[in-house]
């Protein structure tokens, strides 16, 4: 009912609704807001800031349905540019901007939502975030590479960046205000971990190699994060999950290592933003899976080898009184001598734990886990529909 009451338009093969055709006086580019929300917010926020865009004629934009929310939230449908941006609003001057951003952020104060990647937060802990982009979907040609595109007032092209979070046109000053820095415990990220590569990144959290910089020589740790409000499930399971995937993750990972099993070891466990990390000793690089790809045909012998490792960790999680729960080739490192360890323990359990989650969301992807639990997820399936 609130789209077709808020956003009526529904352009042809999208995802998003929009509030009202396009005015031949609407901008091109310019300011833009984003309003984050979660599956389980986005009815309340949308119901609270429609009223005010439509009220100034604003145009905006949302997803049509909740599942797109999902997986624009998820990162791995749309780009992690795109995590958290239900309301896109496009104001027609930098005033309005700066206006509107400051009356969303009061309607949207009690409303979770995730933060929105390589954007400024309006205010700390704020759900209104702002950039100066393309409004229009304008393209160019760049380095042989169509991308989003700007035009600055010297009529040439400039790239549209989405992932620069400090960029501010030269032609255009940024109008919002400059809110005063919080005084605190400095940031880890300056002060001990420097990230330099990304491994994995979504919209729960992100896995990234850094140095650790206190120790002489310096040495490559492995960072996993917990974002607060992160993919946000319609159970209200999120990738913090009040710090519990991370903190579990901590738990689960000294036990095994004083039941002998051979994990990586828990360098340091901190909050930061409200979001949790993990530090791991870094292992190595080339998992089960990559030795595959690259060999393309394996001899048997290294085959038998790589297998029977794999099957030995999983014993010994066993013979630890643990469910890994996420066996598969790439959830594993062959260090530098050659051995075989396991990694990822997030979803892991006590093998005699209860009314644990099987489903989608369930810890593994489906062809690798055991016979067991697919019937189970099945049978669960059937009861609830």
């Amino acid at each position: 009912m609130l789209c077709g009451e808020h956003l009526p338009v529904a352009p042809p093969r999208s995802i998003w609704r929009m509030s009202r055709e396009h005015r031949p006086d609407d901008p091109d580019q310019g300011w833009k807001l984003h309003v984050s929300a979660t599956v389980l917010t986005a009815e309340r926020t949308l119901a609270a800031v429609a009223p005010e865009l439509h009220a100034r004629g604003v145009l905006f934009k949302a997803p049509g349905t909740l599942t797109e929310l999902h997986r624009l939230n998820c990162g791995l449908f749309y780009g992690t540019s795109q995590i958290g941006k239900f309301v896109s609003v496009y104001p027609r001057s930098p005033q309005e901007a700066v206006e509107l951003a400051e009356r969303l952020d009061e309607k949207t104060r009690a409303l979770p939502g995730p933060n929105v990647p390589f954007e400024r937060q309006y205010r700390r802990g704020s759900r209104v975030f702002y950039r100066y982009g393309s409004f229009s979907g304008r393209r160019a040609e760049f380095d042989g590479v169509t991308r989003p595109a700007l035009r600055p007032p010297d009529g040439g092209m400039i790239q549209d960046v989405r992932t620069d979070p400090d960029f501010d046109p030269w032609w255009c000053r940024n109008p919002f205000p400059r809110k005063a820095e919080r005084r605190g415990r400095p940031s880890l990220f300056r002060t001990r971990y420097l990230v330099f590569e990304p491994l994995t990144q979504r919209g729960k959290g992100g896995v990234h190699k850094a140095l650790e910089m206190t120790g002489t020589p310096m040495r490559t740790c492995v960072v996993k994060e917990g974002r607060l409000h992160g993919e946000t499930g319609w159970d209200g399971r999120d990738g913090r999950d009040g710090r519990k995937l991370v903190l579990a993750e901590a738990r689960m990972l000294q036990d095994l290592a004083a039941a002998g099993v051979d994990v990586p070891a828990v360098r340091e466990v901190f909050v930061e933003q409200r979001n949790a990390y993990l530090v791991l000793e870094h292992l190595g690089d080339r998992t089960p899976e990559q030795v595959v790809r690259e060999a393309g045909v394996l001899p048997v012998r290294e085959a038998l080898h790589l297998a029977g490792a794999l099957a030995a960790g999983v014993a010994d999680v066993h013979e630890a009184g643990r469910a890994w729960r996420d066996v598969k080739p790439r959830n594993a490192v062959v260090d530098g001598t050659g051995l075989v360890r396991p990694i990822d323990f997030e979803g892991a359990c006590r093998s005699d734990a209860r009314n644990v989650s099987v489903g989608r969301d369930g810890r593994g992807l489906r062809r690798y886990r055991a016979a067991g639990r697919r019937r189970a997820g099945r049978r669960r399936g059937r009861r609830r529909r």
